[in-house]
């Protein structure tokens, strides 16, 4: 069950208040209450400067915490970048939001790290980064296997946006490779961090913890957007 806005003001005023939103409890409670397993998702943290991430970790299975996903490898790296870097890279309707609502409710930008979000993350609660977009138009073969490998590292939920039966053979063996879908579903469910990138010589290196190891991906990415499909 996904959730996105719910409560406070409509559009584009849109509710970065510090106060925790109430509806997205109170709508997983009603969820609890009909006794059948649903997943809840909830856009909690992308409507707000500051989130509550224990009280959304309490009330979400999974959460959206960064704006939606285009079918674009710039998208791609951007998600990347905001999941390790140590200031936020917002999306342009963020800075819309950060630039108009944030300023006329006097609430300054609120700049999070990886590890500020990352701990909350585990088995029953994860950040969500978006939809998979292997197979639709916009990556390469190698593009889709960055996206596979950092959202498996990330403990990601694996969201495909298209049809198996639509798609190139080479995109359905990324997408059901089984070694890297073990990764994704450790049972400890550890967050992976980066760790280091040199962004000069395309190198982004990721660390999470499966089992009690380390585990490590190193990957050489090229970071400029306007590479060519291929």
């Amino acid at each position: 069950m996904k959730v996105n806005k719910n409560d406070g003001p409509s559009f584009p005023l849109l509710i970065f208040n510090s106060p925790p939103i109430s509806g997205y409890p109170e709508f997983g409670r009603y969820l609890n209450e009909t006794g059948r397993p649903i997943v809840y998702s909830c856009s909690w943290p992308a409507y707000i400067s500051d989130p509550d991430y224990p009280a959304i970790q309490e009330s979400c299975n999974l959460w959206r915490n960064y704006g939606d996903i285009q079918d674009s490898w710039a998208d791609v790296l951007n998600i990347i970048d905001h999941y390790g870097d140590n200031q936020v890279h917002l999306s342009v309707a963020k800075k819309i939001y950060f630039e108009i609502a944030a300023p006329m409710q006097n609430k300054g930008t609120v700049i999070f790290s990886q590890d500020d979000f990352a701990q909350y993350a585990g088995p029953g609660n994860w950040n969500d980064p978006d939809m998979l977009i292997i197979g639709n138009f916009a990556l390469s073969r190698d593009q889709s296997r960055v996206q596979m490998a950092v959202w498996s590292v990330l403990a990601a939920p694996l969201i495909m946006s298209n049809d198996l039966r639509d798609i190139g053979s080479e995109f359905v063996d990324i997408l059901t490779n089984r070694n890297v879908i073990k990764i994704n579903q450790d049972p400890i469910g550890h967050q992976g961090r980066r760790v280091f990138q040199d962004k000069v010589r395309n190198k982004l290196l990721n660390k999470r913890q499966i089992r009690k190891k380390s585990f490590f991906l190193d990957l050489s990415i090229p970071w400029w957007h306007d590479i060519n499909r291929r």
